[in-house]
């Protein structure tokens, strides 16, 4: 089920990870409003490997370029579609893995 993200998520969850700056940009607006130190809030897309820079940009470098957005696939055909499901694909793999890595599992 789908709901609004509130500033209390920033609590309850250990990263924060949004498709698009749009999304991010009112992340950070409840993150400055609850005064909440949060560090772990990324674009999906900073860790797709298709962008070359992905291993070395921050957020908020990343929020000033769209390809670092997920495109929203309700835009696009069905091949749009599949290219969505690629980007998202990838880009939780390379997630998992930086995960797996920080956290030793």
């Amino acid at each position: 089920k789908a709901r609004l993200f509130n500033y209390k998520d920033l609590a309850s969850f250990d990263y924060i990870i949004a498709m698009d700056h749009f999304n991010i940009r009112d992340i950070l607006y409840l993150k400055k409003q609850s005064k909440h130190n949060k560090e772990n809030i990324y674009l999906l897309r900073q860790f797709d490997p298709e962008i070359e820079s992905y291993k070395t940009i921050d957020l908020y470098e990343a929020m000033k370029n769209s390809q670092f957005d997920v495109p929203d696939p309700e835009l696009f055909d069905l091949e749009g579609y599949q290219k969505v499901y690629e980007i998202i694909n990838r880009s939780i793999k390379n997630l998992f893995a930086y995960l797996q890595g920080k956290n030793n599992f």
